[in-house]
């Protein structure tokens, strides 16, 4: 299969998540790459807080913490909530493995996972569209934050800190 197949698939996979769950939320391709904040904020024309990055993490089962792209998973904060020193970032190939999504279009639902959605994005973009992983290098996610805790049953915790410039 192709890459361009590939990512029609993912993003196919996606939009039946979407329709099945019945969530307020829709996949924009673009033609060129939104795999990072950067790319996507600059493809969307908003700041890095209106982006969500999905980081998958691997410890005593697959978490994946949801969060603003102007912070960072703060992981000493973090391990010090799950009580845990066994907490890393998946690789690439575990990334695909655990969520059927590849590195820069991990969306923040549609497969199985303990989800942990940031504090601070709950607070300051409570009504508000945000974006995320679509699927594919190529897709962005349009949803708001009430649709990703209705979809994930994510617990609300505190564990970002800012990301520096």
């Amino acid at each position: 299969m192709s890459f361009e197949e590939e990512c029609k698939e993912s993003e196919r996979k996606l939009q039946n998540f979407i329709y099945q769950d019945k969530l307020d939320a829709e996949i924009v391709i673009f033609n060129e790459s939104v795999h990072s904040t950067e790319t996507s904020k600059k493809a969307l024309g908003v700041g890095p807080e209106k982006v969500l990055k999905s980081i998958v993490l691997k410890g005593d089962g697959l978490f994946v913490c949801i969060l603003q792209g102007s912070e960072k998973v703060d992981f000493g904060k973090l391990r010090k909530i799950l009580n845990t020193k066994n907490l890393r970032t998946a690789n690439p190939e575990e990334v695909l493995a655990l969520t059927g999504y590849i590195v820069g279009g991990v969306p923040p639902f549609g497969y199985e996972a303990i989800f942990y959605l940031d504090q601070k994005a709950c607070d300051t973009l409570k009504d508000e569209y945000v974006y995320a992983g679509g699927g594919s290098p190529r897709a962005l996610l349009k949803t708001k934050i009430e649709e990703i805790k209705k979809a994930t049953k994510a617990e609300i915790i505190a564990f970002s800190s800012p990301k520096l410039p």
